[in-house]
């Protein structure tokens, strides 16, 4: 049969795929309602008014006003890509035992990846304080 197959959702020829590729996707009421769209986040949750933000607060005083809060952004995702390799590294196909003399992981690797990914998780926490701060 030639056409769209709705049930599954597959295309019998590339001029369906060609026919899907220039069907609007979004209507007009809708690309007005986006148009309109104004993000707003408004974070209660006691520890981040408490613990986290007053903690950001404090570490964003020790980097230099010059340092672009982008830099922070990227450092945090580099911490992460070195975890992923890292634990790539030790355990490629996810077959690793906490059982001594198996193929186990460092215990270095789990405190590195830790420390990584909370430093991660601060820094992005902290650019966007960083860029308030520089204007």
């Amino acid at each position: 049969s030639s056409g769209i197959n709705a049930e599954y959702g597959a295309s019998s020829s590339i001029w369906d795929y060609i026919y899907l590729y220039k069907m609007p996707h979004l209507t007009d009421e809708q690309l007005t309602g986006l148009a309109r769209y104004k993000y707003s986040a408004i974070d209660t949750s006691p520890l981040s008014k408490y613990v986290m933000h007053p903690l950001w607060n404090w570490g964003v005083t020790f980097f230099p006003m010059w340092l672009a809060p982008n830099v922070m952004t990227f450092a945090g995702y580099v911490c992460l890509v070195l975890d992923y390799f890292l634990l790539a590294h030790y355990d490629w196909n996810l077959t690793a035992t906490n059982t001594p003399g198996e193929s186990s992981i460092p215990r270095w690797v789990w405190f590195f990846v830790a420390f990584s990914h909370a430093a991660s998780h601060h820094l992005d926490g902290m650019d966007g304080k960083q860029a308030r701060r520089t204007g």
